[in-house]
């Protein structure tokens, strides 16, 4: 985009001002004042302990909700900013497809935007479900099924 502008811009000007233009486009200052903004913005939705509640099975997801060992307050803060920066953020809830029971803990895995190629439905028991997402070159099978119990 930048080298189409100075191009367009090039044909209008003189030899001095396409050096004054070039001069003035690589001393530029980038402040940052989008990330900081952002930052702020996440501190603010999430400076105060949040209240997030659990059945008491799902208890132990407070300390570790996602595949990388992180917290609930992690997880929440990383959809915040992913959510305030893109727009929109993935988050994939699935149980084991085997050895699952009642009290079967489910699998929280995260997916940024850019990230997510395709994904693929499919029908079961009447119900329509999501069974694959393609990331990233990749296919991640989510759920084969609705869980028992």
């Amino acid at each position: 985009m930048a080298k189409t502008l100075s191009r367009i811009l090039g044909s209008f000007m003189c030899r001095s001002q396409r050096a004054n233009y070039a001069h003035c486009r690589y001393r530029g200052c980038f402040y940052g004042a989008q990330e900081m903004t952002l930052r702020a913005l996440v501190g603010l939705a999430v400076r105060e302990d949040l209240a997030v509640s659990l059945p008491p099975r799902l208890d132990p997801m407070r300390l570790n909700a996602t595949n990388e060992a992180a917290p609930m307050s992690i997880l929440i803060e990383d959809a915040v900013r992913e959510v305030l920066s893109m727009g929109r953020f993935g988050i994939l809830l699935y149980f084991p497809a085997e050895g699952n029971t009642a009290n079967s803990v489910p699998h929280i895995s995260t997916f940024k935007v850019e990230t997510i190629e395709d994904f693929d439905t499919a029908c079961v028991d009447g119900n329509k479900m999501l069974s694959l997402v393609w990331r990233a070159g990749r296919p991640c099978k989510a759920a084969q099924g609705p869980r028992s119990g």
